[in-house]
């Protein structure tokens, strides 16, 4: 392990930063008086897991951990702090076909049966039942030769404790008092429950939560707030003791197709994982977007968006995120996007600057009664955004428009609302009531015919990096949501990418800033030509 740590510091094995940085945080404790690393125990539970037997393809063969895995294994088990084990969670995120599952459930078996301690429970945990079972029917393949073990259909039991699976869900785990659970594939997690977890060992002297996974693809779920966790503490942000991160992966600048980064994402590379296979993996799924997306997200362990989606979320990232001021008294334009019973309610106000960037300032609205069962549902986390002033909560199961209406009249008061766009399907009422107000509506369909010059408009400004947003996390979201329907004439407007997403901001956001466009002077388009005022 040492070597393994020291060669990281050296350059002689390659790794990305956060892995650098968790091999200083290492060397660091190894100086600390406080802290003790129990090589006693390390040694054991390498040992006994060496001990097991190989199972898929490998069958039968010993096995022999490699550098990293003994390293992760040092991690989780032989910290002291006092007499109590210091590490109480670690998060493991590494690519594809690294063993990671057959390590968890080495770990799992240490746990059940190899410190033959009493009272273990062990669980493993992911959002779908047939993902958890991975790594119980690898256990259960391991355990069947050793004594004193019933290998069920489902489970394991010893005469030390039981190991099973169980799905992320609010009902699966409540009552649970894990001395070690496994959260298998957490990025694709849809609720709490890695907190719930926490808690649920509060009451063990002696407990262990370990994460593994790929990197997700939505930054609105919980697991993207636990890797910005880990990161922290890798360089000294934040001091939390009990965690252990090891996040591998290929570097922010490092190019994809270079097979000399592979190996930071890839620590079992030339090992369990052959470099040939890995190239010929490239040579196929490089070949399409879609593709390369996968590769880069399951095979070099970098976060990206889904694939699909219509917009590079990174021209989103890579622009100033400082809070958006829009000038009283400015000259604006407004893009209304109107909910159903489930959807969301969103008005985006549209502000160009002089210097050619155009500021989005969105305010949104969602009925109270569907949140809490939605957010898990749309992974949008409602409940939070509603207490960061993000976002309203219309009692009920509807929003009122009552609510829109007075935004928009309060909004009049403060600018110079030059046009309002609302789309007049089932919204006549609403529209009648804003041109009673006086207020300055256009009439802008959400059919192909106005949301095609839209969709253009959009994409001009959006990877020219000209929009201003103030890392709006609903907006975000909604843009990140969003593919795109392509007619037999090529022209494009978006929608969801799946049925239970919310488009809505961008919606609104694209119907402001077609409003401001047509405002310009330019002649309009064939589909143009049917805007009404």
């Amino acid at each position: 392990v040492q070597t393994h740590v020291e060669g990281i510091l050296s350059g002689s094995v390659p790794a990305n930063r956060w892995i650098r940085l968790a091999a200083e945080r290492w060397q660091r404790d190894m100086r600390r008086s406080d802290l003790r690393m129990d090589w006693e125990v390390v040694d054991r539970a390498v040992g006994f897991i060496q001990s097991l037997r190989l199972v898929g393809d490998s069958a039968g063969q010993a096995w022999r951990l490699l550098p990293w895995q003994q390293w992760l294994v040092a991690g989780c088990v032989g910290w002291m702090l006092g007499d109590l084990p210091r590490t109480r969670m670690c998060l493991c995120q590494v690519a594809r076909k690294n063993g990671k599952s057959t390590l968890a459930a080495g770990l799992c078996l240490w746990e059940l049966i190899g410190k033959q301690t009493p009272g273990r429970k062990v669980y493993v945990i992911a959002n779908k039942k047939e993902q958890a079972e991975i790594v119980l029917n690898t256990a259960r393949d391991m355990a069947r030769p050793l004594p004193d073990t019933d290998v069920l259909w489902r489970s394991i039991r010893t005469p030390w404790g039981d190991m099973s699976a169980q799905t992320a869900a609010e009902k699966s785990l409540d009552g649970l008092d894990p001395s070690l659970w496994v959260g298998d594939e957490v990025a694709e997690w849809r609720g709490e429950f890695i907190a719930k977890l926490e808690t649920a060992t509060v009451g063990r002297k002696s407990a262990l939560g370990l994460l593994i996974t790929t990197p997700g693809n939505n930054p609105n779920l919980v697991y993207p707030q636990r890797v910005a966790l880990c990161e922290k503490i890798l360089q000294g942000d934040v001091d939390l003791d009990t965690w252990f991160p090891l996040i591998y992966g290929i570097d922010e600048g490092d190019d994809i197709s270079d097979p000399a980064v592979w190996a930071k994402a890839n620590p079992s590379l030339g090992s369990s994982l052959s470099p040939e296979v890995l190239s010929a993996q490239w040579q196929t799924m490089s070949q399409t977007p879609p593709g390369r997306v996968e590769f880069t997200r399951f095979h070099c362990a970098r976060a990206v968006d889904v694939v699909g989606r219509w917009l590079d979320m990174r021209h989103w990232d890579e622009v100033d995120q400082d809070p958006i001021v829009v000038p009283e008294g400015a000259r604006v334009w407004i893009g209304v996007d109107l909910s159903k019973s489930q959807d969301l309610s969103a008005i985006v106000l549209v502000h160009p600057r002089p210097s050619g960037e155009v500021d989005l300032l969105g305010r949104y609205w969602y009925p109270a009664e569907h949140a809490q069962e939605r957010e898990i549902l749309y992974a949008a986390p409602f409940r939070r955004w509603r207490s960061e002033g993000r976002l309203e909560m219309n009692p009920g199961r509807e929003v009122s428009w009552e609510l829109i209406r007075q935004e928009l009249l309060a909004m009049s008061r403060r600018y110079q609302v030059q046009q309002i766009a609302v789309d007049p399907w089932s919204s006549s009422y609403f529209v009648e009531t804003l041109v009673a107000d006086g207020l300055p509506v256009l009439l802008h369909k959400q059919s192909m015919e106005m949301m095609a010059p839209a969709s253009q408009e959009w994409q001009n400004l959006w990877v020219s990096r000209r929009f201003r947003h103030g890392g709006d996390p609903i907006l975000r979201m909604c843009c990140a949501n969003a593919t795109v329907w392509t007619d037999n004439a090529g022209n494009i407007r978006p929608v969801k990418g799946q049925a239970r997403t919310l488009i809505d901001g961008l919606i609104a956001a694209m119907m402001g800033v077609h409003s401001w466009s047509l405002s310009q002077g330019t002649a309009p388009s064939m589909y143009e030509s049917g805007v009404e005022v």
